[in-house]
C-alpha cells in the first residue's frame, strides 16, 4: 500500500491511496561521501597545518573554543573529549580554555544543558560562556563589510590567542550552507551584523542562495571569519545522530570542500507541487529552527499552493514570540514594506520572510505535538491534527488531481 511513514512517531502512518499524484522524498540512503574519523581528519587538515602543530608553533598560552548550541546535532561532547587533551598536550591547561557557546540569536543554554551537551568534566574544568548578541558592552568592532556595515563580535573572540570553531555543516537558506565561519557570524556576533546579513539573505530569491556554495552572503561571512582570525574549524556532516564525515582545517577550505560534496550528495529533483508536506526534522527545537523547512518547501511549491509543516517544537515559537504574535506571519511583500519603513524590526522580519514567501499567494498548515492551536491561528497559520486533515482540505479546495510532494527529514534534502 502507498503510505507515508513519518520520521516522527507521534505522526504515525498516512494512507496515500486517495491521492493518485503523490510522491514521498527522503535523503539518499547511500551517500557518496566516505566515512572517516576525527583523528584521520585532524591528521589531514584542509588548507592549514595540523591543529597540534599550529598550537605548538604559535606557542599559545590560552584558547577559545567556539561550540554550537543545543539546536544543532553536532556531537560536541565526543569531539571535545578528544580535542581538550590535544590542547593540554600543547601546554594549554583546561582552566585556560574557554568554551563560548555560539548562540546566534537563540536562547541561552542552562547549566544542565551545558553538562549534557559538552560533558560534565569539560564544563567543570573549562570556563563556559553563553554568547549574548544584545550585550553591546561585551561586543568589539573588528572592521566593516559591504557598504561599511560594522562587524561586532564577542569580546572573548576578539581578544583570543587562538580560536577553534566546532559545528556542523548542512544546507542553509541564508548563507548557502552552514559551517566554516558561520560559527563566528551569527554564532558569536552582535545583533546588528546578524540582522544585516540575514536580511540580505532573506531578500534574495531562494533558488539563488539555498545550497549554493558561492553566494554574496557567504562571501561576507567568510570575510568576517578572516577578520575574526578564526584559526581552525572542525565541521561534521551528520546523518541523524551519526557523523558521516569530519572536515577539519581552515574555514574557507573546509567550507569549499564540504559544501560541494554535500550539494552533489543530497540534491534531489522535486517537481513544483500544489501541496508540499515537509518534516522539519532535525531542525525542530522551536519554530525559529523549523522555518528552515518552510524555506525548502517554498522552493517547490506552486503559486497559490500549500505547505504542510510537520514539526515538534518543544521550545515553542521564537525568543521574540510576544512581538511576533502582535501581527502573526505576514505576506512577504508586507514584511518588506514594514521593515523598510521601520515598522517591523529587521530581525523579526527575517523570520517572517521565511513564511511570508509562501503566504504571499498560498497557505501553511501546521501539524505539531507541542504548539497550541490558538497560537498557530494567531500566527496566521492553519492548525490541523494530522497530515490527512490538511491533504483532505486541499483536495476540497483544489481538486483530487493535485500534485503532492512529501519531504522527509528536510534538513538533509536539497530540492532541485
Amino acid at each position: 500500500m502507498n503510505r507515508y511513514d513519518s520520521t516522527y512517531d507521534w505522526v504515525g502512518s498516512v494512507d496515500l491511496t486517495p491521492y493518485p499524484d503523490c510522491t514521498v522524498y527522503e535523503p539518499p540512503h547511500d551517500v557518496p561521501i566516505e566515512n572517516n574519523t576525527l583523528r584521520e581528519a585532524l591528521k589531514n587538515p584542509l588548507g592549514t597545518k595540523a591543529l597540534e602543530d599550529l598550537l605548538l608553533e604559535r606557542n599559545v598560552c590560552s584558547a577559545l573554543i567556539i561550540v554550537d548550541d543545543i539546536a544543532r546535532p553536532t556531537p560536541q561532547k565526543e569531539i571535545l573529549s578528544h580535542i581538550v587533551p590535544i590542547f593540554e598536550r600543547c601546554g594549554i591547561p583546561a582552566e585556560r580554555i574557554t568554551l563560548l557557546i555560539a548562540l546566534g540569536l537563540h536562547r541561552p543554554m542552562t547549566q544542565t544543558e551545558m553538562e549534557q551537551r559538552y560533558g560534565i568534566d569539560v564544563v567543570k574544568r573549562c570556563r563556559v560562556v553563553n554568547h549574548d548578541p544584545y550585550d553591546d558592552a561585551n561586543l568589539v568592532n573588528i572592521g566593516t563589510i559591504g557598504n561599511g556595515q560594522p562587524v561586532t563580535i564577542n569580546s572573548l573572540a576578539a581578544s583570543a590567542e587562538f580560536i577553534l570553531g566546532i559545528g556542523q555543516i548542512a544546507p542553509h537558506r541564508v548563507v548557502g550552507f552552514s559551517g566554516g565561519a558561520k560559527i563566528i557570524v551569527p554564532g558569536v556576533s552582535g545583533k546588528d551584523i546578524v540582522s544585516y546579513l540575514h536580511w540580505m539573505g532573506w531578500t534574495t530569491d531562494s533558488r539563488k542562495i539555498f545550497a549554493i556554495p558561492d553566494n554574496p552572503v557567504r562571501n561576507e561571512v567568510n570575510r568576517i571569519g578572516d577578520l575574526a582570525k578564526l584559526d581552525f574549524v572542525i565541521n561534521v556532516l551528520m546523518e541523524e545522530t551519526e557523523v558521516v564525515h569530519y572536515y577539519c582545517g581552515h574555514h574557507r577550505q573546509v567550507y569549499e570542500q564540504a559544501s560541494r560534496q554535500i550539494l552533489e550528495a543530497y540534491s534531489i529533483p522535486i517537481p513544483q507541487s500544489d501541496v508540499v508536506v515537509i518534516e522539519a526534522f532535525p531542525y525542530d527545537l522551536d519554530m525559529q529552527q523549523a522555518a528552515k523547512a518552510v524555506c525548502s518547501a517554498e522552493m517547490v511549491t506552486k503559486n497559490g499552493g500549500a505547505v504542510v509543516l510537520v514539526t515538534t517544537c518543544p521550545d515553542g515559537w521564537h525568543v521574540n514570540f510576544p512581538s511576533l504574535k502582535k501581527t502573526g506571519y505576514l505576506p512577504y511583500s508586507e514584511v518588506v514594506t514594514r521593515v523598510e519603513s521601520n515598522r517591523l524590526d529587521k530581525l523579526i522580519g527575517c523570520h517572517f520572510a521565511a513564511f511570508g514567501r509562501v503566504l504571499e499567494t498560498g497557505r501553511i498548515y501546521v501539524v505539531s505535538n507541542h504548539l497550541k492551536d490558538e497560537d498557530i491561528t494567531a500566527m496566521n497559520l492553519i492548525p490541523v491534527q494530522n497530515v490527512s486533515e490538511a491533504l483532505e482540505a486541499e483536495v476540497r479546495r483544489k481538486g483530487s488531481d493535485i500534485k503532492i510532494s512529501i519531504i522527509k527529514k528536510s534538513g538533509k534534502v536539497i530540492p532541485k
